[in-house]
């Protein structure tokens, strides 16, 4: 019967197939961990913030009249006292003129009163003037000494409105643009204003922190005798900070935004921050010795909370609350929940849960000359 060969052939197919056994797969996710350390770390308080100047002008007219000209360039510095604008003065110079013809008028007509009061004190003496009229003369001067001190307050008005036709700076700083042209007519007390002036250095750091951390903020102002450090950086810059020193703190919550406003001073004469820049602040409180830090990168938010996989001895993971403290680079404090030299997950806690096994898989080494990916 042929039987038998086939079933020969049959037998020795299946053993040619069956090689080695598959290797064994290991149980568990294959997890990356890290273990919980301790570490001195800075205590601060992060916030947003916005740059102003530390002295702003608007410039307005004093007089009234034709704006003649202008005498910087728009956005450029300027110096306290340099002359701005030119108002037409020669109103204002008629205007002096008279008032000094007329205070040389009043002086005149004082002398006259004087000398004549001076020739008739004699005879009043001798009763040839009677003594109502000698008061009369004496009334007459001083009727012209005050004639004079009017006269005298015109002419200061006068030189004071002449003045006021060169516009100055009252202020060192930087000029804006030009808000009104060179050709109109502005008015004294309108609202005409000519140009700004703002000083860039120093400038101030004005800083909405949440009422809630006032109470830390003061504790540790009062212990650092009333100056505190401030880290200040440009949002979404990665220039270093720039120092600023905490000068101001508001005495109340705001209702509408829930913070308490500081002012802080900023040196910039390097002059790299702009007024109305936003910035995000940093202020160093204390620093804090044997935090636990563990990396972000083991830290998940649940229904609970937040919470990191500790690995157990038996491979199991345990999924452990955390209160989270600031970030510290990579890493972030632990402030309850957790203790130094406990392995954490790091990588593949998403496929997780509370009981699970794992294996632990050592992080590749990036090949020579190769950055790591950020």
């Amino acid at each position: 019967m042929r039987i038998f060969p086939a079933l020969a052939l049959l037998i020795l197919l299946i053993s040619a197939c069956g090689g080695d056994s598959p290797p064994q797969v290991k149980p568990g996710t294959p997890v990356e961990v890290a273990t919980s350390r301790t570490a001195t770390v800075p205590l601060y308080l992060d916030a947003l913030g916005r740059l102003a100047a530390s002295d702003a002008v608007n410039i307005t007219p004093q007089v009234s009249g034709q704006l003649l000209s202008a005498h910087f360039e728009q956005g450029s510095r300027v110096e306290k006292g340099q002359l701005l604008f030119r108002i037409d003065p020669r109103k204002y110079r008629a205007n002096l003129q008279e008032a000094t013809g007329r205070l040389e008028q009043a002086v005149a007509e004082l002398t006259v009163r004087e000398l004549e009061l001076a020739r008739n004190a004699n005879l009043a003496k001798k009763d040839f003037v009677s003594k109502q009229q000698y008061d009369r003369f004496g009334a007459e001067v001083a009727e012209a000494e005050g004639s004079v001190l009017s006269a005298q307050g015109s002419l200061a008005t006068a030189e004071i409105n002449l003045a006021f036709t060169d516009v100055r700076a009252p202020i060192a700083g930087i000029a804006g643009l030009y808000q009104t042209d060179v050709g109109n007519i502005v008015t004294m007390g309108g609202s005409d204003t000519l140009t700004t002036i703002e000083s860039h250095d120093p400038l101030w750091v004005d800083i909405g922190l949440p009422g809630s951390s006032i109470g830390r903020l003061t504790k540790h102002l009062a212990k650092a005798g009333g100056q505190l450090t401030i880290e200040v950086r440009a949002l979404g810059s990665k220039a270093p900070p720039a120092p600023a020193l905490l000068s101001i703190v508001d005495n109340r919550v705001s209702d509408k935004t829930g913070t308490v406003t500081l002012r802080a001073t900023l040196d910039n004469s390097a002059g790299n921050f702009w007024p109305g820049q936003p910035v995000q602040t940093r202020t160093l409180l204390q620093q804090v010795p044997g935090a636990i830090l563990v990396p972000q990168s083991s830290v998940g938010v649940g229904q609970g909370g937040p919470f990191v996989f500790v690995v157990e001895e038996d491979k199991k993971v345990r999924q452990q609350s955390v209160t989270l403290g600031q970030t510290q680079g990579k890493d972030i404090v632990v402030l309850t929940g957790l203790k130094a030299g406990v392995q954490v997950v790091t990588t593949g806690r998403i496929l997780l849960s509370d009981q699970a096994e794992v294996r632990i898989e050592t992080a590749p080494t990036p090949a020579p000359g190769k950055n790591k990916a950020s």
